[in-house]
């Protein structure tokens, strides 16, 4: 019981600091990361709360959720367990998505330990600029976070099997 208080607590807090801004030029940003502090889709990425997907293994494809940072989009996509072996495809829906994977799952500091490409993981098609498809083979058990960013309202879905 005291962690569901402690949850509740935190929840509060981030919604008051959420709620404290610098300027009233842009109230949408404040208004959007409450929702997403409240709603439990959030990532911490750089202290900056953006939208998460979380999708199930074999579960068929999920929207990747991005939220608006400036001129870009960065959303995240969390694997909570990712057995050695699976693969996740990313597709891009309209224009381009870039890609960087991390280990562990959110929130994300700069001090997160980037996932190493041949070890940790291999691209089986694509790359992490994803225009049209990439195809990711994870090698090691874990958990796994991959930051999508765009910078011309790129969309996308992901599968994980």
């Amino acid at each position: 019981m005291k962690f569901v208080k402690l949850i509740g607590i935190s929840l509060l807090l981030t919604s008051i600091l959420l709620s404290c801004k610098k300027d009233n030029k842009n109230d949408d940003d404040t208004k959007l990361g409450l929702l997403l502090a409240l709603s439990g889709t959030a990532c911490s990425y750089n202290s900056l709360p953006i939208a998460s997907t979380s999708p199930t293994q074999n579960g068929g494809a999920t929207t990747i959720n991005l939220t608006a940072l400036g001129t870009a989009g960065t959303g995240a996509i969390q694997f909570l367990v990712v057995p050695a072996n699976s693969t996740a495809t990313i597709t891009a829906s309209s224009g381009t998505l870039s890609i960087i994977i991390y280990k562990g799952i959110c929130p994300l500091t700069p001090a997160s330990t980037t996932a190493v490409a041949g070890t940790d993981y291999t691209y089986l098609s694509g790359s992490s600029t994803i225009t049209s498809s990439a195809q990711i083979r994870f090698s090691v058990t874990g958990s796994y976070t991959i930051i999508v960013t765009t910078t011309n309202s790129g969309t996308g879905t992901v599968q994980f099997n």
